[in-house]
């Protein structure tokens, strides 16, 4: 995705994972946020999204560690998906988690649910291996 990319509905930025090209049939594809993308989707099939207002957080590990984390909420047809990710200065990602449940369910719901998933992870020591090249 282009830096500096603008949502072509409301205008607004666009994140590095907050962005989606949407192509109807017959019209020319256009950049959306994620936010006018499930605004869009949900009238499509019928219904109102209220868009979780929470967009960043963060979290301390075992080890006293502040983590920086994002979150994206997705509409796939009737289903939602809520993600979190954090992203690294360095432009890798580190803990991701991810869960979903139906589209009509409250996606704080799912947002509980998947801090305590990230809390577990948290709170654990994760052991790395190397990469060994050939």
């Amino acid at each position: 995705m282009p830096e500096n990319a603008t949502c072509g509905q409301c205008g607004g930025q666009i994140g590095s994972l907050e962005g989606v090209t949407l192509t109807p049939p017959d019209q020319a594809g256009q950049l959306l946020c994620r936010q006018c993308f499930n605004a869009y989707l949900h009238r499509e099939l019928g219904g109102t999204f209220e868009h979780p207002w929470w967009l960043s957080f963060t979290l301390d590990d075992c080890d006293g560690t502040s983590h920086r984390f994002e979150l994206c909420t997705r509409l796939i047809g009737n289903v939602v998906s809520v993600r979190v990710v954090e992203p690294r200065e360095d432009g890798t990602q580190g803990y991701e988690l991810e869960m979903q449940g139906e589209a009509a369910e409250d996606p704080r719901t799912l947002l509980r649910l998947l801090l305590q998933r990230l809390r577990r992870a948290l709170g654990r020591h994760h052991l790395f291996e190397p990469h060994r090249g050939p």
